[in-house]
């Protein structure tokens, strides 16, 4: 139901990688939950608008501006900005760089791969911290 009514929407989720490390912990959440309140009341009506997490829409998208550049645009629903570098490091996400060229092209694929065989927990734009969600 919720993919076929985003898809009416015109509002289909994010596919990036990026975008499913941040969806996975929502939907991880919300699964458990559903599950601990269905133990409690087999009965209960299913709700989505009473799960208590919520996906912001984060996603990543890199633009390549040049032969060894690139801006890195991280946002959620609506545009606005999500930058999770310059939260973190204060890099100034609006400039194309080479740092976040060789981010992409030397340093996401191999560890896109360490993180699959591995089993390394990357939670999308919180790194590697756990979120935490209120629960209803």
């Amino acid at each position: 139901q919720l993919a076929c009514r985003r898809c009416c929407q015109s509002a289909l989720p994010s596919k990036t990688a990026a975008a499913v490390s941040a969806q996975a912990p929502v939907l991880v959440h919300n699964l458990v939950h559903h599950i601990e309140k269905r133990k409690k009341d087999p009965e209960a009506p299913h709700d989505a608008k009473s799960l208590p997490a919520k996906y912001d829409g984060y996603t990543s998208c890199p633009l390549i501006t040049g032969y060894d550049s690139l801006m890195l645009a991280e946002f959620k629903y609506d545009g606005v900005p999500k930058e999770t570098f310059n939260r973190l490091f204060g890099f100034d996400q609006s400039k194309p760089t080479k740092f976040f060229f060789h981010l992409k092209k030397d340093v996401f694929p191999p560890s896109l791969l360490e993180f699959v065989t591995l089993k390394v927990v990357w939670y999308g734009p919180d790194s590697f911290f756990k979120p935490s969600f209120k629960s209803n």
